[in-house]
């Protein structure tokens, strides 16, 4: 599991099961999962460096402490952000995105032995397996 994923599966944004029908779903109906969310989430984890100064320890700056910059940056970075609590990831599902998710779900699935045909099969799979251990 990469670093993005991990973050994610922490806050309970992600589910994540291990085994044969194992894998990854998102815990929550896109339409409830708000965009700022996902971006502040990845933000913490790399952290968004604007200037040597959003790294203090590697920070050589002789301004460092009395930079008017940072400041601003900090309320803009803010701002950025606050755009985003409007949109949820229900937004970001246009029919061009569907087909391109779809084309790279199909592409995973043939690397990983199973053919191209399979992911329906395998969706309705994991969305069993999903309703048995929500019922348990």
């Amino acid at each position: 599991m990469n670093e993005t994923t991990s973050s994610l599966a922490k806050v309970g944004l992600l589910d994540t099961r291990s085994g044969k029908y194992g894998g990854i779903i998102l815990s929550r109906p896109i339409s409830d999962i708000l965009v700022s969310e996902v971006i502040s989430i990845c933000e913490q984890r790399s952290g968004w460096q604007f200037a040597q100064c959003d790294n203090p320890a590697g920070c050589d700056c002789y301004m460092k402490g009395h930079c008017a910059v940072q400041p601003m940056y900090q309320q803009a970075l803010h701002e950025f952000i606050r755009i985003f609590d409007k949109f949820c990831l229900a937004d970001l599902q246009t029919d061009v995105n569907v087909k391109v998710a779809r084309r790279a779900a199909e592409k995973y699935i043939s690397g990983n032995g199973l053919v191209s045909g399979d992911l329906e099969r395998y969706s309705k799979r994991r969305k069993e397996n999903r309703s048995l251990t929500d019922a348990s």
